[in-house]
């Protein structure tokens, strides 16, 4: 039998490693192979100069697979030897809701920022001199998801191990509903920006002007409701354990009562603290 703090631990450091190992080697692949041979200009993918070229998808995945395999070793590795240390289950969840966070606020801040981690990720233009985003790939945040993952995995830590260890600590749940209250926020807040950019974010190709205010306006989202999500659960845990705590209710039961003679007589009694 594995006590479940313990199970989530170990999977938490088989898919944090591997999370790891593939964003670290995606960025290699990507700084090792940033120039490449220009490719033929076509319709829908203008060409760019041959030091702008982007490592194909091919190349830069094959990078990914191959840091994911000794990450997710070294993950489940430290987390199985580690596990007799892990904090409750609920502590456990804040380190992996943590990681995840960092991780995709890593990815909003660059977006943000309009940080470009290598040269060949600036914005192309079509024949027509319109914004292209022929040039631009989600796996082009892969160094800053892989620094907020980081920053994330290390802040969740602390937020478990600091605090009194005595005490049980917030449970699953309240970690579910803040990261549910988080989520929806950004979501919320990104989509009310797209859809008051409409000219540079529905009716066009998104800009990068569009695309990094809907960046910051998510990320002002998020955090509004990560602090909304914390002061709304803040009784959860609390009323969790008064149900737990509270005596059971009265019952009800026919008992035989010896009478005189060797005679049983049925009565009826009641159990319970009233």
């Amino acid at each position: 039998y594995v006590p479940d703090n313990r199970a989530l631990f170990v999977i938490g450091g088989m898919w944090i490693g591997a999370a790891e190992g593939a964003l670290t080697g995606l960025y290699v692949e990507q700084a090792l192979t940033a120039t490449v041979p220009a490719r033929q200009a076509t319709v829908m993918r203008p060409a760019l100069p041959a030091h702008l070229e982007r490592p194909k998808l091919s190349v830069q995945l094959n990078g990914a697979f191959a840091g994911s395999l000794p990450g997710i070793v070294v993950g489940t590795t430290a987390a199985a030897l580690l596990s007799h240390h892990a904090p409750t289950y609920g502590r456990v969840a804040l380190i992996q809701s943590a990681a995840v966070g960092g991780a995709v606020t890593g990815s909003l801040a660059a977006v943000a920022l309009k940080w470009k981690v290598f040269t060949w990720q600036t914005e192309s233009v079509d024949s027509a001199g319109n914004p292209s985003l022929a040039n631009a790939s989600v796996l082009d945040l892969a160094l800053p998801a892989m620094i907020g993952l980081n920053v994330g995995l290390a802040a969740g830590l602390l937020g478990a191990y600091l605090p009194d260890q005595s005490r049980y600590g917030p449970s699953w749940k309240r970690i579910a509903l803040i990261d549910l209250a988080a989520g929806a926020g950004a979501l919320a807040a990104g989509i009310g920006a797209c859809v008051a950019d409409d000219a540079g974010c529905l009716t066009t190709t998104p800009q990068s002007r569009a695309r990094s205010r809907t960046a910051s306006m998510a990320l002002v989202g998020g955090a509004v409701g990560l602090l909304s999500g914390i002061l709304l659960t803040r009784n959860v845990d609390t009323s969790t354990a008064d149900t737990s705590d509270a005596p059971p209710p009265p019952s009800v039961a026919i008992l035989p009562v010896p009478q005189s003679g060797g005679r049983v007589t049925p009565m009826l009694s009641a159990f319970g603290v009233f």
